[in-house]
């Protein structure tokens, strides 16, 4: 697995000099992007909530439960300004969402503008990159996991690891041991497309089987016959990063995966949510990746153009 340098300073709060001076925009205020913005907020950050809705409210509030982090919070609502002068801006929106948001607030982005982009799938990060070169990326990928069981209200079921790295600068950004302070289990790294396509290659078997198979998380191994779709989904993949030679960890993906499944085995994957609440899925920026890399490498991936194209189906629900 991808790992970095951990340098989180435990319980280190900002001074009061410091908490008016350093502040950031969540722009996605799902339940991924909130968890991140309660983090940050707790060590003293002002942090602003990106709203693009024509509504007259000046505060987000949200309630967070079944997490160390339960609790009433509230957030401003990003002013123009806002956004033009802060440290940076998470951007937690669903991977088809991601350039449609930056769009958003193009306007308001400018030559000292950090973007950290924390969404599902690969593709758009390079994009982001060449539409708005005159801002800073970063990306960053977690397994923190949270979902919103009703309007308002957050269930924050696992706490996780989170990496960090620049899509075209290796040069860690100032607000950086903020970041690592705030957010637990964080770390930087050099080579943040590694961990990308990690946490790609995991959501590759897990989301899309789940969803095909209308299942939680935990049946992907109880079920012999799922299991065996797991392995050999596992193997696809294995199989496109050697032929693309990207750098992956030394124990078979089929051992991370499993991992991932015990931990989260309760869980029903968000791809399987949004089929079920017709939603337009990220097969395209998850799957859809792999197959295009695979293509490129001239891997053969019968499985995932499968589930691809299962899964593209406007018409598709759930076995």
């Amino acid at each position: 697995m991808v790992t970095g340098s951990l340098i989180r300073p435990k319980e280190q709060f900002l001074d009061s000099k410091n908490k008016s001076s350093i502040s950031c925009c969540i722009l996605g205020a799902g339940a991924i992007g909130m968890i991140f913005a309660v983090y940050l907020k707790r060590i003293g950050m002002k942090v602003y909530v990106i709203h693009h809705r024509n509504m007259a409210k000046t505060m987000f509030e949200i309630q967070i439960c079944d997490s160390d982090l339960s609790g009433n919070y509230s957030f401003e609502i990003a002013a123009p300004e806002n956004i033009e002068e802060t440290d940076f801006i998470l951007v937690t929106t669903k991977a088809t969402e991601v350039l449609n948001a930056l769009e958003g607030i193009k306007d308001f982005l400018n030559n000292r503008s950090d973007v950290v982009i924390l969404s599902n799938g690969m593709g758009f990060h390079e994009k982001a990159q060449e539409t708005y070169g005159s801002a800073r990326i970063f990306a960053a990928t977690t397994t923190e996991a949270a979902h919103i069981s009703q309007p308002g209200i957050i269930n924050h079921s696992a706490t996780g690891r989170t990496v960090i790295g620049g899509i075209s600068s290796k040069r860690s950004p100032n607000w950086l041991p903020i970041w690592l302070n705030a957010i637990p289990e964080s770390s930087w790294t050099q080579d943040i497309k590694t961990a990308l396509w990690e946490k790609l290659s995991i959501n590759c078997v897990i989301n899309p089987l789940t969803a095909s198979h209308e299942c939680r998380n935990g049946e992907l191994i109880e079920n012999p016959a799922l299991k065996e779709l797991v392995k050999d989904l596992c193997l696809e993949i294995e199989m496109v990063s050697n032929a693309a030679k990207i750098p992956h960890a030394k124990e078979p993906l089929f051992d991370i995966v499993s991992q991932v499944i015990f931990d989260t085995a309760a869980n029903f994957s968000s791809m399987l949510q949004d089929v079920k609440a017709g939603r337009t899925t990220e097969i395209e920026s998850i799957t859809g990746y792999l197959v295009e890399t695979a293509a490129l490498f001239k891997v053969d991936v019968p499985m995932n153009n499968k589930l691809l194209k299962q899964l593209q189906d406007t018409r598709f629900s759930p076995n």
